[in-house]
């Protein structure tokens, strides 16, 4: 497919020193609403010990749908969220995307699924996919696939972050051997809490 927007891939690895004691858990919903599809987010988010196993968590979030969850705190510069997706971060956090699994959405298979608008270097890092049978996956997103992590090591100016979240609506076709998908663009940002910058 082409790709016509700025997307930079998430590095592998960072040279910032990571210790996360939060992890930043967000499902991200849309339903039809009486001006049209409504999209919102649902936080889950809580303290984490260290050495806390995120592929573990991640991997037993596969082929289940969360619940409970809030709304997401407001920006603490009291500014509103650019996009209902926007995902605010105060500290090092591994951050958890999951595709409400009510929603016939999933990562657009074979993209890269969560990238960057800007290159920011390694501020960010750690990508990874998990597919509904649990399978862990690191370089581009596999079949079946509403869960992904990253880590964020740090932020600084500019702090706020713009993401692409690469995603297609799956359809039922006249053909029942045919699953016809919808390609779309979610852009939301990811940045620090009122500006500040960590670590």
């Amino acid at each position: 497919m082409r790709q016509d927007f700025p997307a930079f891939s998430i590095p592998k690895t960072s040279a910032v020193a990571f210790s996360p004691r939060l992890l930043v858990h967000r499902v991200l919903t849309v339903a039809a609403g009486p001006g049209g599809l409504a999209f919102d987010s649902r936080a889950l988010d809580k303290p984490i010990d260290p050495g806390f196993d995120i592929e573990a968590f991640a991997r037993a979030l596969a082929g289940k749908a969360s619940s409970g969850g809030h709304p997401p705190k407001p920006p603490i510069d009291g500014g509103p969220h650019q996009t209902p997706f926007d995902i605010e971060v105060a500290e090092q956090c591994y951050v958890v995307l999951e595709l409400d699994l009510a929603v016939n959405w999933r990562f657009r298979e074979g993209s890269m699924g969560v990238s960057t608008k800007l290159d920011f270097g390694d501020s960010n890092f750690g990508l990874a996919f998990i597919d509904e049978a649990g399978g862990v996956h690191r370089d581009k997103v596999p079949a079946d696939c509403r869960l992904a992590w990253l880590s964020v090591a740090e932020r600084r100016p500019p702090s706020r972050q713009g993401f692409n979240l690469d995603m297609a609506f799956q359809f039922a076709s006249a053909n029942p051997a045919i699953t016809l998908a919808l390609p779309t663009l979610f852009d939301p940002d990811i940045p620090s809490s009122g500006g500040s910058n960590f670590p």
